[in-house]
C-alpha cells in the first residue's frame, strides 16, 4: 500500500494564506462571503478559519483521514484558487457548500482526485468533499455539515471538522442562496 504524506513545510512551519470569496451573482452579489486562513496548529494540524459576515468558522483539516484531500485544499488555497468564490449552495438542516469557481456548483480546478472514503460519520460539523455521482470526481468544492447526515457515510470523503463557529455555519445555512 502506498503512503501519502503532506509536505514537511505544511505540517511543521507556521504560516498562512488569506482567501476572499465574494458573491458575484444572485442575492449574494457583492456580499463578502468569507475569508479563508490556512495555518498550522501545534505544529501538526492545519487549521482553516473562514471569517464570514456572520462570524468565524474554524475547522481543522485531518490528513490522517484523507491526506490527498487535505493537500489538495491547501495547494488550491495557496494558488489563490478560491479568491472570489462564494457559498453557492446552502441547505438548512443539511450543509453549506463552496469552492465552485463558477458559482453554479458545476465548476472545479480542471482535474479530479480519487475518493478517500473512511468510517468517519458525517455528523454536524464534519467537513467533506463534494463530488458528482462518480466517487473519484472531487476537485475543489467542499461542504460543512450543519446536521447529522448519515446518508453521506461511506459515500463522501470527510477531511475536516469544525472546532469553533458551528453556529455561524448554521446561520449561513438558513440564508437564501437563490431567488
Amino acid at each position: 500500500a502506498a503512503i501519502v504524506r503532506l509536505p514537511e513545510e505544511l505540517t511543521t512551519t507556521p504560516g498562512g494564506v488569506n482567501l476572499q470569496w465574494v458573491g458575484t451573482r444572485g442575492p449574494l452579489k457583492g456580499l463578502r462571503s468569507n475569508e479563508l486562513q490556512i495555518s498550522v496548529r501545534q505544529g501538526t494540524t492545519p487549521i482553516c478559519t473562514l471569517d464570514t459576515t456572520e462570524g468565524a468558522i474554524v475547522f481543522e483539516l485531518l490528513p490522517d483521514l484523507a491526506p490527498n484531500h487535505v493537500a489538495n485544499l491547501i495547494e488550491l488555497a495557496q494558488k489563490g484558487f478560491y479568491d472570489g468564490v462564494l457559498f453557492h449552495r446552502v441547505a438548512p438542516n443539511f450543509m453549506i457548500q463552496c469552492g465552485c469557481p463558477e458559482g453554479t456548483g458545476q465548476g472545479g480546478p480542471g482535474y479530479s482526485i480519487a475518493a478517500e472514503f473512511g468510517d468517519t460519520e458525517f455528523k454536524k460539523g464534519v467537513v467533506g468533499m463534494a463530488r458528482t455521482k462518480d466517487p473519484d470526481s472531487a476537485g475543489s468544492q467542499f461542504f460543512i455539515c450543519v446536521a447529522d447526515s448519515a446518508h453521506l457515510n461511506g459515500e463522501y470523503t470527510a477531511f475536516g471538522r469544525v472546532i469553533h463557529g458551528q453556529n455561524v455555519a448554521d446561520a449561513i445555512s438558513r440564508k437564501r442562496c437563490r431567488p
